[in-house]
């Protein structure tokens, strides 16, 4: 089997990136500097959602502004966070989104994250 479609068929993967917030964030009760975790799925929006219902999380809270659907986990929801991927692992499931966005929706392509002019949180 060539090695691009084993990566195709493979499961997908819920994976977490922690950083810390960049600005204060009222709405959520974050401060900035305070720690959190991107939870996101490698491949799949359906199996992201499916952690979150598993979670106790609503689909309606994933952060879907960027490229990379995902999750924002924040104080006593850390504690549901795995191991976190390093910033290649992140880059290249940013990049394997950005072009899955780029196939199903053309006229974003060359947008830079953000711009997409749609909907609002």
């Amino acid at each position: 089997m060539a090695r691009g479609r084993e990566a195709e068929i493979r499961p997908a993967v819920i994976k977490y990136h922690y950083h810390s917030a960049p600005r204060d964030l009222p709405r959520l009760g974050v401060r900035r500097g305070d720690r959190m975790c991107h939870v996101y799925s490698d491949r799949s929006l359906a199996e992201l959602i499916s952690w979150g219902r598993e979670h106790g999380l609503k689909s309606e809270w994933i952060d879907r502004r960027n490229a990379l659907p995902h999750f924002d986990a924040f104080g006593e929801h850390l504690e549901r966070c795995g191991p976190g991927v390093g910033r290649a692992e992140l880059v290249g499931d940013l990049r394997w989104w950005r072009a899955r966005r780029d196939r199903i929706d053309p006229d974003r392509r060359g947008l830079g994250d953000g711009q997409s002019g749609g909907s609002s949180r």
